[in-house]
């Protein structure tokens, strides 16, 4: 057997407002595009880990002219039998109809241990249990603001051109709570003080955090011919981390020597409710040759400067 309990909701409310303004009869203004949003992002989880289990030992021999048990033997009142229609199209032969765990079991979960414990075997599987280290809930907040100026001119430079600068500022305040897991050491032959520290408690533990960022953008294009244009970029990128690399979650472990008197080494797992974003600066080269109608030849070359992977 194995089960898994999971409860998660998110929501996340955005509000905007953009505005445009057009630059009439200017020989080098086009437009400009501004705008504001903010956004209320949160997220509560619970998810336990897969809680697998044996049922039964499947290395024991069964003396059965068929070499199968009967599970209505065991489970009388919550198995059912289920007959294999052209199993591997008839290609191996299987008792038919056969034994199954019924409806009524495998539907009713808070009483499948209870149904399933005579027939188990003393250290097999029991239900998973929901800890405090299982939940995780996490928000995050943005207020953003951004605009962008389109320009061009036909004979200024020698060549038809036109592009766009534009930049967008962002605030992000992130939240988190979640809890450290101690190890448990009770059941060690370590000192009795250490014990009643790593007792297997939890603790819990809450931490906010906020970052600001500010990403410029230029984007020209030079039209050198009707077939072939000439494209330039540079920009700044960011992308910040999922909840689930900012779980706020530690589970603390350890190893222990020979005699289990003594911890040797500590070991542990976290996510990390503070890492920043991952930051680029970009520029980006692409030159375009429109051949035909139907068909076009280009390259691209581009260098990308990567912070906080």
């Amino acid at each position: 057997a194995m089960d898994h309990l999971q409860n998660e909701t998110g929501y996340e409310r955005a509000a905007r407002i953009d505005l445009e303004y057009d630059f009439l009869d200017n020989n080098w203004l086009q437009d400009v595009k501004f705008g504001l949003r903010a956004t209320d992002r949160s997220e509560n989880d619970m998810s336990t880990p897969y809680n697998w289990g044996v049922l039964s030992d499947t290395w024991a021999s069964v003396d059965t002219p068929t070499g199968f048990s009967n599970l209505n033997d065991t489970l009388t009142n919550f198995s059912t039998l289920y007959s294999f229609a052209n199993f591997f199209r008839g290609k191996v032969n299987i008792p038919s109809p056969m034994w199954f765990p019924s409806n009524a079991l495998v539907m009713d979960y808070a009483n499948a241990h209870q149904n399933l414990a005579p027939a188990s075997i003393s250290w097999g599987w029991s239900p998973v249990q929901v800890n405090q280290g299982d939940y995780n809930e996490q928000g995050q907040r943005t207020k953003t603001a951004y605009g962008v100026l389109f320009f061009g001119n036909d004979t200024a430079l020698g060549v038809p051109f036109d592009g766009n600068l534009g930049v967008r500022l962002i605030r992000t305040d992130t939240s988190a709570d979640g809890y450290v897991q101690l190890p448990n050491l009770t059941s060690t032959g370590v000192p009795d003080a250490e014990k009643a520290i790593w007792n297997g408690s939890y603790q819990p533990f809450s931490t906010s955090n906020h970052y600001y960022d500010a990403l410029p953008s230029l984007n020209l294009t030079f039209h050198l011919t009707d077939d072939l244009q000439w494209r330039l970029a540079a920009s700044k990128a960011m992308s910040r981390p999922d909840f689930s690399q900012l779980e706020p979650l530690v589970q603390l472990g350890y190893t222990l020597n020979s005699d289990n008197t003594q911890v040797v080494q500590w070991n542990g797992y976290a996510g990390n409710p503070d890492l920043k974003p991952m930051r680029a600066t970009q520029y980006d080269s692409a030159l375009e040759w429109y051949f035909s109608k139907t068909g076009m030849l280009y390259t691209t070359m581009f260098y990308k400067d990567l912070h906080n992977y």
